[in-house]
């Protein structure tokens, strides 16, 4: 018994000895955390703060250890049993009692991202959780971690393949939920505007000032924010719920379904206010302002990063996904990797990891490859489906409380070529030279030489002749591919895309509409110009690769495409309201000239055989009229109304 006792008295002994050698060393550790960044507020401050969690992060390994691993396996098992927001609330105190772990944030955003979305059914539902992922990143984990490169990959990624692609059947939710959340905040860029013109709208958002102080400080600004403050409407997000509304920008606001117009007498007298030419100059800038504030205090986007990337890589169109796959990319490789925006090209990491062994190659720079990866698979994404087409009908009558809003992407040429050249980097890169991109150690060029082939094809579809031969030979005499089909003496254009097409097996998802689209562009640009036949020609190709695609994929409902009668009549709109979405140019007389035309085109509607005319004619009707008005030309002359209207929409594949 004395022996026990002894044992006992050595054991407390050595215990307050550990307790207080722990007390001495708390100071030097302090210090270091301090040195090293690992705490973002002082030990006072924290305890206000977060009492718990703080006290949490004190206390002995050996008691947090197995609490956190109780609440890890408490949370999984919350979640196998459907109960998703209890996990969230255990997995956000995991969190937070590991700030400084950045896998501790990935995992949990990818789970809510990936998994817990998919375990979901409603639309709101999946964007809820797809959204909660992106955030807890965003806001919370780069905040513990702003120079984590993994976390900025993760963001990137979901923005990229979760939302940018087309593996989740409603991908198509997650692209239009964010085009909406964007569209609010910075509107539509120019719908006509050349790759400068785009870039000049954003620029006085990116130089806007950064405090509502030094915005006072232009008399234009403070006149207008003085009358701003009759009306008690800040700066900020309820300005632009205003804006939008009552605002008349015809390029704000256009995702909201709420109808735009004033609900009341001091809506009314606010949308006077801000229609104010006297106050315009003014206006603009607190708009600019306002649009600022809420990208970065909501979004924690810059918009200085935002115009230097589209002064690098083009008109981005700030609604897409893929270009905040870019912006997170890019920004965390230069925040984590000190790389100026310059410097930044895929196949940088690559180049590095071919001159060690694969076992040699840490996690960081596997990290980073994989980054540099997202950057041009967003990239040769925004070519295939870089442009927004909004078409916005207001409610009629009392029943109808929401506007009814369709929006569609469509091939944006203007990033073929920095696509393009973002490989001939990489492969400069990985060989020494941008003249040896045909050289084996370029790892990138089999992806390079299967992106150029997809762009002569769209470009000789889409009548872009000149730009198609421009690429053909870039792949033919600076990559020089070794299949079968280079081998041919003096391989010309056309004996190529002959070639392509005969042996051509199922395109990608993105790749296959844009098949279409130029078909249809072409079929309808050659209508307009009374070529008939070539319009039967394009046509058909239109129709069969959408055939060939739509039954290649039937298994797959996520990717399966709409009907192609609907295709072709909203191509159609598109067509007429906004020919430069599809890079094509159609004056209003030419408009005329194909609305004459397809009233001979005929379309299964309902059961029913009714003409392109009639299909397209109430969703253009409104726009034309106007337009005719503004250039004097008599609308019912120029666009009859057909004799009959359908009661319901196509259904079918179109044939005529």
């Amino acid at each position: 018994m004395r022996r026990d006792r002894i044992v006992q008295l050595g054991f407390g002994a050595l215990a307050l000895l550990a307790l207080a050698a722990a007390g001495m060393l708390q100071g030097p550790i302090e210090r270091q955390r301090e040195r090293h960044k690992l705490v973002t507020v002082s030990s006072g401050e924290a305890i206000a703060k977060h009492p718990k969690i703080a006290l949490m992060q004190i206390v002995p390994g050996g008691v947090r250890a197995p609490f956190i691993t109780y609440l890890w396996v408490r949370s999984q098992r919350l979640k196998e049993d459907g109960k998703f927001f209890d996990a969230e609330g255990l997995r956000n105190l995991i969190c937070e009692m590991m700030p400084h772990f950045s896998g501790v944030w990935a995992f949990h955003a990818w789970d809510m991202a990936w998994n817990i979305s998919v375990a979901t059914h409603t639309d709101d539902e999946r964007w809820m959780w797809v959204s909660n992922g992106l955030e807890l990143i965003r806001d919370k984990g780069l905040y513990y971690n702003p120079d984590d490169l993994l976390l900025y990959k993760e963001l990137a990624w979901i923005y990229f393949s979760k939302m940018g692609q087309y593996t989740d059947e409603m991908h198509r939710v997650y692209k239009q939920r964010w085009a909406e959340e964007m569209d609010w905040v910075l509107g539509a860029p120019p719908p006509a505007g050349t790759t400068a013109e785009v870039i000049d709208a954003f620029r006085p958002i990116a130089e806007a000032p950064a405090t509502l102080e030094t915005l006072s400080a232009d008399p234009k600004a403070k006149a207008f924010l003085d009358r701003l403050a009759e009306f008690k409407i800040a700066p900020g997000e309820e300005l632009l719920r205003y804006y939008n509304r009552l605002g008349g920008d015809p390029l704000a606001g256009n995702l909201d379904p709420a109808p735009k117009g004033p609900a009341n007498d001091r809506e009314r007298e606010v949308a006077r206010l801000l229609k104010d030419k006297a106050l315009a100059e003014g206006r603009e800038k607190v708009v600019a302002f306002a649009r600022r504030k809420v990208l970065v205090e909501k979004y924690r986007l810059d918009p200085a990063w935002m115009l230097a990337l589209m002064e690098k890589y083009g008109p981005m169109d700030w609604r897409h996904v893929n270009a905040h796959a870019i912006y997170w990319a890019t920004l965390g490789l230069h925040l984590a990797a000190g790389m100026e925006l310059a410097e930044i090209h895929a196949g940088v990491a690559e180049a590095k990891a071919l001159k060690l062994k694969t076992e040699e190659l840490d996690l960081y720079e596997i990290t980073r490859l994989n980054t540099e990866r997202i950057i041009l698979g967003a990239l040769k994404s925004l070519s295939r489906t870089g442009q927004l087409f909004v078409r916005r009908r207001e409610p009629v009558g009392e029943k109808q409380k929401k506007a009814l809003i369709y929006l569609d992407w469509t091939p944006d040429w203007r990033f073929i070529e920095p696509a393009h050249q973002e490989y001939v980097a990489g492969g400069a890169a990985l060989t020494g030279s941008a003249d040896k991109l045909d050289a084996e150690s370029n790892s990138l060029r089999n992806g390079h030489v299967t992106y150029l082939e997809d762009v002569v094809l769209q470009l000789f579809f889409g009548q872009r002749m000149q730009l198609a031969r421009h690429y053909f030979r870039e792949l033919v005499n600076r990559l020089k591919p070794n299949q079968e089909i280079y081998k041919r003496p003096g391989l010309t254009l056309r004996q190529f895309v002959r070639a392509k097409l005969k042996k051509m097996g199922l395109p990608p998802s993105e790749l296959a509409r844009t098949f279409w689209t130029g078909g249809l562009r072409s079929a309808y640009l050659a209508l307009a110009g009374g070529q008939t036949s070539q319009f039967q020609q394009y046509r058909a190709f239109a129709y069969r690769a959408y055939r060939v695609y739509a039954r290649d994929i039937s298994h797959a409902q996520r990717l399966r495409p709409p009907p192609f009668g609907i295709i072709e009549r909203d191509f159609l709109v598109v067509l007429f309201l906004r020919p430069q979405a599809v890079q094509a140019k159609l004056p209003l007389l030419g408009k005329s000239r194909l609305y004459k035309a397809i009233a001979t085109i005929r379309v299964p509607a309902g059961g029913r055989s009714v003409t392109l005319q009639q299909v397209v004619y109430p969703a253009i009707a409104e726009a034309l009229r106007k337009e005719c008005r503004k250039e004097g030309l008599d609308f019912d002359a120029a666009f009859p109304a057909p004799a009959a209207l359908p009661q319901r929409q196509p259904s079918g594949p179109a044939s005529g």
